[in-house]
C-alpha cells in the first residue's frame, strides 16, 4: 500500500513491530509512542554520506525543537550492520543513534529510489509532505509545526522516461542533458534508465568529482577514488566537501540500447564538453603506497585455515577469513585516511585470514600488518590514473 501526500497512514503503522536500534541494540517495538505526535522519518543507509554528514544536524534539530517533533530513522540495512556502524568511529551520535533496521514495510509503505528521503507526518496521522532530506532543516520545520510546508516535494522520476518529462519523445534516439545547481526535491544520487529503445544513467544533484568518479568506475576496471588526480590549484568547487547548492550538479543521458557499451565514455565526454573540466586515463608516475613482504616466505604467517568468507576488518575485533589478500586493500582504500593508491606487491596467491581493528594512520597499520610480515610503504609507481584538468573559460568556479 503506497501513502501519498494528503493521506493518512493506516492503523498497522502504528501496531506493526519492527526490529529497532538502540541504546547500541536491537529491541522489538511498535510505533504506538509516536502517535500523536508530529513526526519525519528518514529514510537512511550507513554507507550513504548524505545520510551520516546530517545526523549531528538532526540532534540539533531535535534539542533546538525539544518535544514539538520526532525522527524516526528507517534503515533497510541488517540489524548487524546498523549494529557495526553504531559501534565504529563513523557514527558521530555514539548511544544517540536510533534506528529501525532491516525494514520492508515502511518502504514499501514510502517507496523511494535515493537517499536520504523525508516524510512529514503530522499529529493526526497525515502525511504532509515527501521531500529530499536535506530539507529537513530549521526554517522547515519551524513551518511545517505551524502547518506551512514550504519544503519542495520530491520530484519523482521514471526509469523509462528522460527527467522532468511525462512520455518518452517519439523516435527518441539519443537525449541529454546537463545542469549546474540543486534541483531541489530531485534528491541525490544516480539511476540506471532503461526503455524498449534506449538505456541511460541519471546522476542527480551530485558534485562533479562523484560525477567523474561514477564514470570512471563504470569505463575503467581499474578506478577507485584515489586514482583520480586534481591536474589544478583551486579545487573546492570541483570537490564540494560542504556539498554547496550552487556546485551541485545533474546529468541525465541517454544512449540508443547498441551503444550501450559505450555510454560512459560518451557520457565522460559530454561532462567534459559542458563542466569546465576535462578528465582522462593517463599513464603517469604517481606516489602510491605499496605493499610488500619483510620476509620471502610472508604469506605462510597469512594462510588461510579456511571456513566461511567473512571480511570486518578495520572494525572493532576486525577479522577477515578465507579472503584474497586484494581484499584487504579494498577494505583499506575505503579508509578516509587512505589518500594514495595502494600498490599490492606481495606475490601472496592464496586465500589469506588477517586480524585488523580499527587504525586511523598507515603507521597505525603498520604496527598490525608487522606480525604477518608485511609492510605498507610510501612509494611510487607508473600507473593509469584519472587526470582532471580545468579548461579555459567555462563556469566551473565556486561563485
Amino acid at each position: 500500500m503506497t501513502i501519498k501526500i494528503g493521506e493518512k497512514v493506516p492503523e498497522n503503522f502504528w501496531t506493526a513491530t519492527h526490529k529497532y536500534f538502540s541504546n547500541g541494540g536491537i529491541k522489538v517495538s511498535d510505533l504506538s509512542a509516536f502517535k500523536g505526535k508530529f513526526i519525519v522519518i528518514d529514510f537512511w543507509g550507513t554507507w550513504c554520506a548524505p545520510c551520516v554528514q546530517s545526523l549531528p544536524e538532526q540532534s540539533r534539530l531535535l534539542d533546538e525543537f525539544k518535544g514539538r517533533f520526532e525522527i524516526l530513522r528507517v534503515s533497510r540495512e541488517s540489524a548487524a550492520a546498523v549494529t557495526a556502524f553504531g559501534a565504529s568511529v563513523k557514527n558521530p551520535l555514539g548511544k544517540q543513534l536510533t534506528s529501525i533496521v532491516a525494514d520492508t514495510l515502511l518502504n514499501a509503505m514510502f517507496p523511494h529510489k535515493v537517499l536520504p528521503h523525508a516524510i512529514w507526518i503530522d499529529q493526526s496521522g497525515t502525511v504532509r509532505n515527501i521531500t529530499d532530506g536535506s530539507e529537513v532543516n530549521a526554517v522547515n520545520l519551524d513551518l511545517a509545526l505551524r502547518k506551512v510546508f514550504s519544503a519542495p516535494t520530491v520530484i519523482p522520476t521514471t526509469a523509462d522516461v528522460p527527467l522532468f518529462m511525462n512520455i518518452n519523445p517519439n523516435n527518441m534516439l539519443a537525449f541529454n542533458m546537463i545542469l549546474k545547481g540543486e534541483i531541489p526535491g530531485l534528491g541525490s544520487g544516480n539511476e540506471r534508465r532503461e526503455n524498449s529503445v534506449n538505456t541511460g544513467l541519471l546522476i542527480k544533484n551530485s558534485t562533479l568529482k562523484w560525477v567523474y568518479s561514477l564514470l570512471a568506475q563504470n569505463r575503467y576496471n581499474w578506478f577507485y577514488s584515489q586514482r583520480m588526480l586534481l591536474d589544478f590549484k583551486d579545487t573546492e568547487a570541483f570537490v564540494n566537501k560542504g556539498l554547496g547548492k550552487k556546485n551541485l550538479w545533474t546529468v541525465d543521458f541517454w544512449v540508443p540500447k547498441g551503444q550501450q557499451e559505450n555510454l560512459p565514455r560518451l557520457m565522460m565526454d559530454f561532462a567534459n564538453g559542458y563542466s569546465g573540466y576535462r578528465a582522462g586515463a593517463k599513464s603517469i608516475d604517481a606516489e602510491c603506497y605499496v605493499l610488500n613482504c619483510l620476509e620471502p616466505d610472508a604469506g605462510k604467517y597469512l594462510k588461510t585455515k579456511g571456513g566461511k568468507s567473512s571480511n570486518n576488518l578495520f572494525y572493532p575485533g576486525g577479522r577477515m577469513v578465507n579472503q584474497p589478500i586484494a581484499y584487504f586493500i579494498v577494505k583499506l582504500l575505503g579508509r578516509r585516511w587512505m589518500s594514495l593508491p595502494v600498490v599490492d606487491e606481495t606475490g601472496i596467491s592464496d586465500k589469506v585470514d588477517m586480524d585488523v581493528p580499527v587504525c586511523n594512520t598507515v603507521d597505525e597499520l603498520n604496527r598490525h600488518l608487522q606480525k604477518y610480515g608485511l609492510v605498507l610503504s610510501l612509494s611510487s609507481r607508473n600507473m593509469e590514473m584519472l587526470v582532471v584538468e580545468r579548461t579555459n573559460g567555462a563556469n566551473n568556479s565556486d561563485d
